[in-house]
């Protein structure tokens, strides 16, 4: 097939990602994975490294979670089959929270992971009694805005401006 994406029967998990995994003894193949998964989102951005995502898991402040998937053999380790950000701030009224890097292994799409994940962080933002949830995602990734625009998301009025 001309990469196309086949729809498959997949039985996977959505988790928040540890120190432990991190620092774990499958933490090398966890960063891996990642990289892997941010490459897909962008080829122009910083690569991860171990460091680098103990320090963003270390803060609090932002979750990474991810999905992986339920394989059949005996194992201690779940593949990451997709991911996403949940970035929390706090302001002296309320609290508001983003979603970004929402991406899943092309092999693994059309099979509810990125609905998942994205429930997940809707869910964890709730929790956390944050009443506003945005989503970021470049124009040129429609699925997941029509993902996104399924679960109710809706475009903002807003100028988003960067330094």
């Amino acid at each position: 097939m001309s990469g196309d994406n086949i729809l498959m029967s997949v039985t996977f998990d959505v988790r928040a990602l540890t120190v432990y995994d991190v620092l774990g003894r499958h933490g090398d193949r966890i960063i891996s994975e990642l990289e892997v998964l941010r490459a897909i989102l962008s080829d122009n951005g910083m690569p991860l490294t171990k460091e680098r995502i103990l320090w963003v898991v270390r803060t609090g402040v932002t979750k990474i979670y991810v999905a992986t998937e339920h394989t059949e053999m005996e194992t201690d380790y779940q593949p990451i089959i997709g991911m996403i950000s949940l970035c929390i701030s706090v302001q002296i009224q309320t609290g508001k929270a983003w979603g970004e890097d929402l991406v899943v292994l092309p092999t693994y799409r059309n099979n509810g992971v990125g609905e998942m994940l994205l429930l997940k962080i809707i869910h964890a933002a709730e929790e956390e009694g944050i009443v506003n949830l945005d989503v970021t995602s470049s124009y040129k990734r429609k699925s997941a805005a029509q993902i996104c625009y399924a679960l109710g998301f809706v475009d903002r009025e807003s100028r988003l401006m960067r330094l």
